[in-house]
């Protein structure tokens, strides 16, 4: 079979519609809202690679306290309700309706 082939069996595969994405975790929502800011407080004469800003907020994490983390998993808490309710109607439908 060749690659042309191939191609032409999947051209119907992009049009059904993806299942909602699940929602990130605590720790995703405080790296998402620190990266910048450790990316461009702790540059010295050259920029951080991407590994050692990582490393940075993982030690941020934890260091932070449990009621410090708790607005974030709050947080995540709420994405999770909704996410549950918009999979729930996306089951029910099998994915016919979209969802962005």
């Amino acid at each position: 079979m060749s690659i042309n082939t191939r191609r032409s069996n999947r051209v119907g595969e992009g049009k059904q519609l993806l299942a909602p994405k699940r929602p990130s975790t605590a720790y995703h929502l405080f790296m998402k809202e620190h990266y910048d800011n450790v990316a461009k407080n702790n540059r010295g004469l050259q920029p951080l690679h991407r590994t050692e800003i990582m490393v940075i907020i993982g030690k941020m994490w934890k260091a932070l306290s449990a009621e410090e983390k708790k607005c974030y998993e709050d947080a995540v808490a709420d994405r999770w309700k909704k996410y549950r309710e918009i999979f729930a109607e996306y089951e029910k439908n099998r994915g016919l309706l979209y969802h962005p």
